[in-house]
């Protein structure tokens, strides 16, 4: 390969992509592993539901992609509707995942 492709590879970043389960515990140590990775060269993407979203103007270095959560306008409040909720989570967030 010639170093016009190499300089290519060069500028090319490598991406991590983050998707935080929506709840106390799981946003905020997804920020910090994605800040120590950004300040290491990685591009960032996080992939987040509507419900519990990020604020992305805190973190304007990366790359925000909401998925669709499935989720009914009332918050769940029973095991039964938090077993719910990880199960739309996963069926609403499958197509968007295999799309990127």
């Amino acid at each position: 390969m010639g170093s016009g492709g190499d300089a290519a590879i060069a500028r090319r970043r490598r991406r991590v992509l983050f998707f935080p389960f929506p709840y106390q515990g799981h946003i905020n140590p997804t920020f910090h592993l994605a800040g120590l990775l950004h300040s290491r060269g990685f591009a960032v993407t996080v992939f987040h539901t509507v419900f519990n979203a990020p604020d992305p103007s805190r973190h304007p270095a990366f790359d925000f992609v909401p998925v669709p959560d499935g989720l009914p306008t009332a918050n769940p409040n029973t095991v039964q509707s938090a077993v719910e909720l990880l199960l739309a989570v996963n069926r609403a967030c499958e197509a968007p995942f295999r799309e990127s």
